[in-house]
């Protein structure tokens, strides 16, 4: 299975999303509303286990979906930090079901649904089609209709296995990152717990929505492309390495059936942008190159990738892992910012992922942000603020039209 083989050796990785649900008449409608998502979402049901060997996939009856129910006094709630914090740190149980859902019902406040999923069989974007499900239903719109064509999960796993483009896709990555280094980006602190758990939290609005959108209109470029080539720059200018590789997780969801289909279809690639030296608008047009072949060509598995005899095996045993990634706002909605912390945590797409150092820019409204999520016990908070700050700086002087920016 090769979703399971990507993510092997993290048997307890999971992904939590809180649900405002406003405030219904009774409890029974939320749960209600639970049982026909897991009953459309087979990726909810979809258990895992060993039998002669080999993994099997079974898909659960949607009672066998746990649902329990808490109550609080309302958002601001110790109690209600607590039982989310819960949820997050308790493994899911592949071999029972890959999710469960938490009903929080408060007395001064509206109705949390509390969702967590192994990530095996769900990513990100699953869960925000999650949310809003839940939410179309709970108002009335009621239940979306079950997806189409790969009505199982299983169906969508053994077409992605049997890719036929397989080979070439790896032939394209072989040539893509031969000679490739790590990002100039040394641990703070080497004896530290690498790829262990993105730990600590550092936000901050780093340019105008606008200036970042004219930057990718003027150049034809994608906002993304944009956001790309600045980070390559950032990492430039601290590590000083001008062959610059980043690693960036793409949605996968390129064919119409699976936009609203929940399974982990997301992939890590790496991107290679060969000089970050050059200004921003060069730069962005290589990053947009570079996005367009992995595009095409991110249907691997990102184990096999890092054993591509280009790349140094110094690699895999001394760098951290570093992922920069690009959030829609349409994807990743504001209703988090009216959540206090720590429920706000829940919601960040780099939240407690088993890597070192995670970036997630968005642009919303009128500003970009950046949000990163690292490991305390490899990079220091003051590496990080560096990093931003060189990003922003990146940014700004290629909106100014600085020829080194």
């Amino acid at each position: 299975m090769l979703t399971l083989q990507r993510l092997r050796g993290l048997p307890h990785l999971q992904l939590t999303r809180v649900i405002d649900v406003g405030r219904p008449e009774t409890p029974d409608g939320v749960r209600d509303a639970c049982r026909n998502l897991a009953a459309r979402q087979t990726a909810l049901r979809t258990r895992v286990v060993r039998r002669g060997g080999r993994f099997t996939q079974e898909i659960v009856p949607v009672d066998d979906v746990p649902i329990a129910e808490s109550e609080c006094a309302d958002i601001a709630d110790p109690v209600l930090a607590g039982l989310v914090a819960e949820e997050r740190r308790e493994p899911v149980d592949l071999r029972r079901a890959p999710a469960r859902f938490r009903l929080v019902s408060t007395r001064r406040g509206p109705s949390l649904v509390v969702l967590t999923c192994h990530h095996a069989l769900a990513d990100w974007w699953s869960m925000e089609t999650a949310a809003g499900e839940l939410l179309s239903e709970m108002s009335g719109g009621g239940p979306a209709p079950a997806p189409v064509p790969f009505a199982e999960y299983a169906d969508r796993l053994a077409a992605e296995s049997g890719a036929p483009d397989a080979d070439g896709a790896y032939r394209y990555w072989s040539s893509h990152l031969s000679g490739a280094k790590p990002p100039a980006l040394g641990p703070d602190l080497p004896a530290g717990h690498r790829g262990w758990t993105t730990d600590r939290y550092v936000a901050r609005t780093i340019a105008p929505a606008s200036s970042v959108r004219s930057m990718a209109k003027s150049e034809r470029v994608t906002v993304f492309a944009v956001l790309l080539a600045a980070f390559a720059k950032a990492l430039h200018r601290l590590g000083g390495e001008r062959d610059v590789v980043v690693g960036t997780q793409l949605a996968n969801r390129v064919r119409p059936e699976l936009r609203h289909l929940m399974g982990c279809f997301t992939t890590t690639v790496l991107l290679r942008l060969p000089d970050a030296a050059e200004p921003l608008p060069a730069l962005s047009r290589s990053a947009q190159r570079a996005l367009a072949g992995a595009y095409r060509h991110g249907q691997v598995d990102p184990r096999r990738l890092m054993r591509l005899p280009g790349l140094s095996s110094a690699w895999r045993a001394t760098a951290p892992s570093v992922l920069f990634q690009f959030v829609p706002a349409d994807v990743f909605g504001d209703d988090r910012d009216a959540l206090p912390e720590p429920l706000a945590t829940a919601a960040r797409p780099g939240a407690g992922l088993p890597v070192d150092l995670h970036v997630a820019v968005s642009v919303t409204g009128g500003s970009v942000r950046c949000e990163v999520d690292f490991n305390g016990t490899v990079f220091e908070r003051a590496t990080v603020a560096r990093l931003v700050a060189a990003l922003a700086a990146a940014l700004r002087a290629g909106a100014e039209g600085d020829s080194h920016g």
